[in-house]
């Protein structure tokens, strides 16, 4: 059976309407479960400093929060490296990053032009330094259902209604 080009126009207006609701659903998820509990102890933090600051209970608890603090950072940045700095150029260029921000106090706004400039001339003239990665096999097992699967359903006005109270 052929769509008639209101059918089509229907459908491309479905679309259109059930997007930007689901991105403004995931935008409020991530929002409700990861800011809001970061910032809610970041608030809890610094009213427990502002208050007792002086008194050798918190100045032990920050003292035991900070080497924690450190170690997720470094753990983080060690996990994007690992993804993102995939040929000797790009290590190169973040190890210079590194020194001149470090050991020469360069400021930063002319560290990111710089490397914003060596990546250009990379992309450039060698873009197979730029190439990504092969899958890491250490992220886990693979995910129970597709995402295919999951996303194979076209969205529709009563599926959007019945699902906008939750």
């Amino acid at each position: 059976m052929s769509r008639t080009s209101t059918q089509a126009a229907e459908s491309a207006a479905d679309v259109r309407d059930v997007v930007p609701f689901r991105t403004a659903v995931h935008t409020w998820f991530a929002i409700t479960l990861f800011v809001l509990p970061g910032v809610a102890a970041l608030l809890a933090l610094s009213a427990l400093y502002v208050a007792f600051g002086t008194t050798a209970a918190v100045t032990g608890l920050f003292a035991g929060l900070a080497p924690a603090v450190v170690a997720i950072v470094a753990q983080a940045v060690w996990r994007v490296g690992r993804r993102s700095l995939t040929h000797p150029a790009l290590i190169a260029l973040a190890v210079g990053s590194f020194a001149a921000l470090a050991l020469f106090a360069v400021p930063f706004p002319l560290v990111i032009v710089a490397a914003a400039i060596v990546g250009w001339l990379l992309a450039r003239y060698a873009p197979h330094t730029l190439r990504p990665a092969t899958a890491h096999t250490d992220d886990g097992p693979p995910p129970l259902i597709a995402d295919d699967v999951l996303h194979a359903e076209r969205p529709s006005r009563g599926r959007c209604a019945s699902s906008a109270p939750v």
